[in-house]
């Protein structure tokens, strides 16, 4: 048997969750069952017991007889706590006194912002919302419908609707409109809340016409409720959104006058009362709407957050998840366990491929969940999370599709020696069959365990159970409570029966493909029915053939399969197989407009990564397409229903159509394709189809979008890209090509990148940037060029890659960039702009250009100090200032934020230190000795540029014969120092015609990112004029 990443100590395993319910129970039944396996089979096989026991043992607010469990033996049939009634909202939301002012939820976005609820103020809020809605009617029976971002409000609106015993059902903000009017449109819904916007790579995307044309179209709606207080309905069909009541939740929660002012006062429903509607992924038809009861939604959670996953009061669960998914349902839940739940809006890798493992280091997180694509992602851009504070993490779950074992030990080497559970189950049935176990080892590739009271086992097609190794259709034989209700709709059943119970009668038929193993846990290997598992997203595949319907007429008929790609990121990607109408032929047009109308009307994730056209597709004898058998034909394997197709040469060629690229890092250049690169392009970015003419900044590319595109690109054709190739030489996947047949991405000669190009008209003296961070990239130039005078060419310097020869003093960097200045720029006056490290090189380089005779209208520095020696009482005063700052920043903040403001002084007073160390010869950089292996070429220079620059400020210092412009940011400490004792200011002794001062929005960082580089970019524009005479 293959060795455990992992093994929980003895210490671990006694003070567990688990181990105490195992206690527990087997006092119960008489008997020891403390023993993982002997537990999970005590609990199958006397579930009456286990099922009553865990409730009374997760101390769940109940009301009513706890007897019986269990009506009926059927699964399909059977119901548990038929007399219980509960509030799921109040069991949520309840805590004791010491509980109220702890954090509930915490809302982060991409853009920084973060905001927080204590369990009291989530209360508040929810039981407000609550009151209002049962003011206006909405109620026990009633559907409320929502586009919901991850936000506060979210889960606020979510948790209001259970409270009035509605059902909640809600969908990501990016699904578009057909494929929501399909889930929507079935449920006939009272009530829509709805956001109008909503931030991603770098960008805010509006989709309040979506939102209101939704609304427009939905005729059972009696009320809008915007989630984010802007407008929930906008100009779309106005006469319809003009009737409907439309209100902010923030108002709605103002009201007054309501039947409930405390969490006491909300009203209990039956144990199986409908809490959630949640939608399938549409294999045949539109998505089946399932109907989970909030009795067997909270049981079974809160079994999965305390006993399997080990979730305590106080610990911080995080599961990047988007609102329209059942994960994060199941990460709402675990408020129940007195967990902090945090929530995370926007692009997992912005704005560096780091962001989501930094949001775990600095919000403390114990459980972060995610899936194989992201993890996968982190791996080829060669994030080191373990570099981070991962202090109090303790497990890393995974889900949505296979984690494959080489990331089972990624997360173990790169992340942390803690427990990886990957787990299983599915928006059918809320919750999980197979997932982690506290007492137990992790193996490679494995799911754990299964989870306690389910008789989870794998069915061959004889209906005899696989044994370990054998590979069968993944069942469970007996009642669980997560079961749903129904389907939405199905009044007598029979929809509910043919899904999941038609196969195997009273057992339920889950449609993944499990392989039991030695361990006592599984393996899974992917979806045994229809629906499509493409990066970790459930599609179906009657979303797409609707969508190419509606929109593409060339279509006659459509089949989509997934394709198992172990080397692409999620692990597997879309094929489309098309056979088209009579006179049409497949062409690069019209593979754009495919790409294009699917991406419109479903989503990024139903966009193909390969369409092909097919004379026929498989059909049966009984006249359906067979996509089983085009699965198996694309992926290699043996045509299981080969004797069922009446046209079996349909396959014949299919499998070369379709093959994968040849994974091969030292691939030669000639076997390089744009097609395949415009595709990966496309991926990364997020867009459902880029001409290969596209620039990356014009597709709304970032700098955190560069690192992920060139790691991709170096991984798959094995040719690494400098950055600042994105902005020139490899800025549209046409030249990328050309850029990697070339093998020239790496810096040339010249040390001058494009930032922006002439436009032809305007302006003509050039700007150059000189950036700070040892120099090394001129991206985080780009947003604030772009706002320069129309017509405004600017560049920047980007130092070489290299130790050899590198240049050991600012004054040598500045006479090697000078040199490539006057020989690319001739004749013209410079405009040059330094940042940071940068501003000693612009100011060396403006005093060598001013000796060899060359006209300099603008030397531009950025929060540059000259350390200058001091009294003891300015000292004191300066101290007192700064102190005085942050004591004003620290009142602003919540108890819970404030681990995370000192950690950056730390940051900054210890860099400061390892500095004035250096001045000594010092050298007290921890890097050196522990973590010299991973050190990179970029953080040597890094280093060795800083110290140049710390020799240098120590003077002697020349003097530019001409005026300074200073720009400072507001937000730091060395803003509230009067300008007197300002180091930001002692260049003025350097500066014949003196100092022009200018203090701009943001951080030392945040001035050169939205929103603060506009008001950077009106400052720099009235410089440029005023220097150019203009």
């Amino acid at each position: 048997m293959a060795q455990p990443l992992t093994q929980p100590s003895a210490e671990d395993v006694a003070r567990s969750q688990m181990t105490a319910f195992a206690r527990s129970f087997g006092r119960a039944l008489g008997r020891d069952v403390t023993d993982a396996d002997a537990l999970h089979r005590s609990s199958v096989e006397h579930a009456d017991v286990f099922w009553g026991h865990l409730l009374q043992f997760l101390e769940l607010d109940v009301e009513g007889s706890r007897e019986p469990v269990l009506s009926g033996t059927s699964c399909e049939s059977a119901r548990f706590f038929p007399r219980l009634a509960l509030s799921f909202a109040r069991n949520l939301l309840r805590g004791e006194v010491s509980d109220q002012e702890r954090p509930a939820v915490v809302a982060v976005d991409e853009t920084g912002r973060r905001r927080t609820l204590t369990r009291a103020a989530l209360a508040r809020d929810v039981v407000a919302v609550a009151s209002a809605l049962a003011t206006r009617g909405v109620g026990a029976g009633d559907r409320v419908v929502a586009v919901a971002a991850n936000t506060l409000e979210s889960v606020v609106a979510c948790l209001a609707a259970a409270a009035v015993g509605a059902s909640w059902s809600s969908v990501a903000p990016n699904l578009g409109l057909d494929a929501t009017l399909d889930r929507f449109g079935q449920l006939s819904p009272k009530v829509l809340f709805a956001c109008s916007r909503y931030p991603y790579q770098g960008r805010v995307h509006d989709v309040s016409e979506r939102t209101a044309a939704l609304a427009a179209q939905l005729p059972s709606l009696e009320l809008v409720v915007s989630l984010d207080d802007a407008p929930a309905t906008s100009s779309v069909d106005a006469p319809r959104s003009t009737r409907l009541p439309t209100v902010s939740l923030t108002a709605l929660a103002d009201e007054t006058g309501g039947p409930f002012a405390a969490l006491a006062d909300l009203p209990t429903f039956p144990f199986d009362h409908p809490l959630y509607v949640l939608f399938s992924s549409g294999t045949t038809g539109r998505p089946k709407c399932i109907v989970h009861g909030a009795g067997g939604t909270l049981l079974e959670h809160a079994k999965e957050h305390r006993l399997h996953s080990d979730l305590r009061p106080g610990d911080v669960l995080f599961f990047q998840t988007a609102a329209g998914w059942m994960m994060w349902n199941w990460l709402v839940s675990a408020l129940a366990s007195k967990v902090t739940v945090l929530l995370y809006e926007g692009s997992p890798t912005f704005p560096t491929a780091d962001a989501l493992w930094r949001l775990v280091a600095a919000e403390r997180v114990t459980v972060f969940g995610t899936n194989p694509g992201f993890l996968q992602l982190s791996r080829d851009a060669e994030v080191e999370p373990r570099r981070l504070d991962l202090g109090a993490l303790r497990a890393v779950q995974s889900t949505g599709s296979v984690l494959g074992d080489d990331l089972f030990r990624w997360i173990t080497s790169a992340v942390k020696s803690v427990p990886v559970q990957s787990i299983s189950g599915g928006t059918d049935i809320v919750g999980c069959f197979l997932l982690g176990h506290p007492n137990l080892p992790v193996y490679a590739g494995e799911l754990q365990s299964k989870s306690l009271g389910y008789d989870v086992d794998a069915f061959l097609p004889d209906g005899s159970s696989a044994g370990v190794g054998a590979i069968g259709e993944l069942v469970c034989k007996r009642p669980f409570p997560s079961r749903p209700v129904g389907l939405f709709g199905d009044d007598d059943g029979s929809r509910f029966h043919a899904a999941y119970f038609a196969d195997h009668d009273g057992v339920w038929t889950h449609g993944d493909l499990l392989e039991p193993t030695a361990s006592g846990g599984g393996r899974i290997h992917g979806r045994s029915d229809g629906i499509l598992n493409v990066r970790g997203v459930r599609i179906g595949p009657a979303e797409i053939y609707r969508a190419l319907s509606a929109g593409v007429p060339e279509v006659a008929e459509a089949m989509a399969v997934e394709q198992q790609a172990p080397h692409e990121i999620g692990g597997s990607r879309l094929v489309l197989l098309l056979v088209l109408k009579e006179g049409q032929s497949l062409g690069a047009e019209l593979e754009r407009r495919i790409r294009a109308e699917l991406f419109a009307r479903c989503s990024a994730a139903h966009v193909p990564e390969v369409i092909v056209s097919r004379l026929d597709l498989p059909t049966t004898y009984s006249g359906k397409r067979s996509e089983r058998a085009a699965r198996d034909a694309v992926n290699g394997r043996p045509i299981v229903n080969l004797g069922a197709l009446k046209n079996p040469e349909s396959l014949e060629g299919l499998a070369d159509a379709t093959k994968l690229p040849e994974h091969d890092a030292s691939a030669s250049p000639e076997e390089l394709s744009l097609e395949r690169l415009t595709r990966l392009w496309a991926e990364v970015l997020g867009f459902a189809t880029i001409a290969k003419d596209q620039s990356f900044f014009d597709l709304g590319g970032t700098s955190l979008g560069a690192v992920s595109l060139l790691a991709r690109v170096e991984k798959v054709f094995g040719v690494r890209l400098a950055m600042s190739s994105l902005l020139a030489t490899a800025a549209t996947p046409e030249r990328m090509v050309q850029a990697l047949r070339a093998d020239d991405g790496a810096r040339g000669a010249s040390h001058i990148v494009p930032i922006r190009m002439p436009a032809g008209r305007g302006a003509s003296v050039p700007a150059f940037w000189l950036p700070g961070g040892g120099g090394l990239s001129v991206l985080a130039f780009r947003e604030v060029s772009m706002r320069f005078p129309e017509g405004q060419p600017v560049y920047g310097f980007e130092a070489k890659l290299s130790l050899e020869d590198a240049p050991k003093s600012i004054p040598e960097i500045a006479r090697r960039y000078v040199d490539d200045l006057v020989r690319s720029f001739p004749d013209v006056p410079y405009l040059l702009f330094g940042f940071s490290f940068g501003s000693w090189v612009a100011f060396e380089m403006a005093i060598e250009l001013r000796r060899r005779g060359k006209e300099v209208p603008l030397l531009c520095v950025f929060d540059s100090a000259i350390p200058v020696a001091r009294s003891l009482g300015a000292r004191a005063v300066i101290a007192a200032e700064r102190a005085s700052y942050h004591g004003k920043q620290v009142a602003r903040l919540a108890a819970h934020e404030l681990p995370m403001y000192f950690s950056g002084i730390v940051d900054l007073a210890s860099r400061r230190a390892r500095e004035a160390a250096s001045r000594f010869g010092l050298d007290l950089d921890p890097r050196r000795t522990t973590e010299a292996s991973g050190d990179t070429v970029f953080d040597e220079l890094d280093r060795r540029n800083r110290a140049a620059a710390l020799r240098y400020v120590k003077g002697p210092l020349p003097t530019f014969d001409g005026k300074i412009t200073v720009i400072l940011a507001e937000r730091t400490s060395q803003s509230a120092v009067r300008p007197e004792l300002d180091d930001r200011l002692a260049i003025g002794a350097y500066a014949a015609r003196g100092l022009e001062v200018h203090r701009v929005p943001g951080a030392h960082l945040t001035m050169l990112e939205p929103p603060e580089v506009d008001g950077l970019a009106e400052v720099l524009r009235g410089c440029i004029a005023r220097a150019l005479g203009s």
